[in-house]
Parts: structure tokens; sequence; C-alpha cells
């Protein structure tokens, strides 16, 4: 077993790590949906919860990865976090994708004929805005995520 996936494991639903900070984040993505559905906005709605069910969709083939091998799964996510779901998948993490559905979603423009490219300013260059920098599965800073497949 790996070292990421050794360290994933030892923190992995563990109740002792939960941090408060979650209520509040939890409290926003209520908010954002329930705004939504006060708006009767069903498209918007089941558009975000298609976007967090997609990550929970690759969460879970990734920890059958790591079921499967013994090994390790394709990512993991070792670091500190409030609550470690799965393998690769903290509570941040989850909360997070439930709220960019609705924003990419929002972030659309009006004109449904508009192609990709009239959204000139949201074209970022390379990983410009990636937090995590991922060079040959070596992730930087180490210990957050752990990469352990080449491919």
């Amino acid at each position: 077993m790996t070292e990421a996936s050794q360290a994933a494991i030892a923190i992995l639903r563990d109740p002792s790590q939960f941090k408060w900070y979650v209520i509040p984040i939890f409290v926003i993505v209520v908010y954002i949906y329930a705004n939504e559905i006060e708006k009767r906005n069903w498209s918007l709605v089941l558009a975000g919860l298609a976007f967090w069910g997609m990550d929970w969709f690759n969460e879970i083939w990734n920890a059958l990865v790591f079921y499967g091998t013994g090994r390790s799964a394709v990512w993991t996510a070792p670091g500190k976090t409030a609550y470690l779901i799965l393998i690769g998948l903290n509570i941040e993490i989850t909360m997070m994708f439930a709220i960019l559905g609705i924003v990419l979603i929002k972030m659309l423009p009006a004109d449904k004929k508009a192609g990709c490219w009239e959204f000139q300013p949201l074209v970022l260059r390379g990983d410009e805005f990636n937090p995590v920098r991922v060079h040959r599965g070596n992730p930087e800073p180490r210990g957050r995520f752990g990469l352990d497949y080449s491919w």
C-alpha cells in the first residue's frame, strides 16, 4: 500500500477529524439550492445535482480501484480535512462540487446559440488557476493530494 493510501486510510471516516467550519459551508450549499428551488428553477437545481452526482460516480470508481488493487486509488486525499468520506473525497470537495454545478451553469451565456469561444474572459491558460499543479504524477504541494499511477 502506498504512503498516501496509508495516510488516507488512517483518517477515513474518523469523526475526531470533524471541524466546525463545515457547518457554515453546508449552510451556504443549502441556501444556494433553496434559493433556486424558491425560484422554481428546476433545471438549474437538477444540473447542479447532476454535476455533484458525477463527482460521486468518479469518487466511487476511484475507491473501487483502491479496493480492487489493495495498493492505491487513482487519486487520494490524505491531507488535512474536516472529514474524509472516501479515499479520494473529503467533505470540502463534495460541497465544492455541489456549489460548482450551479455556478458553472449560471456562467453560461444567455444566448444558447453562442459558441464556446464566446467565453473569452473564462478561457484560462494552462494550469494558471490549478491549486494542485500536477506534473507527471508529482503533485505540489506534497501530501495534500496523491496521484500514484503514472497514466
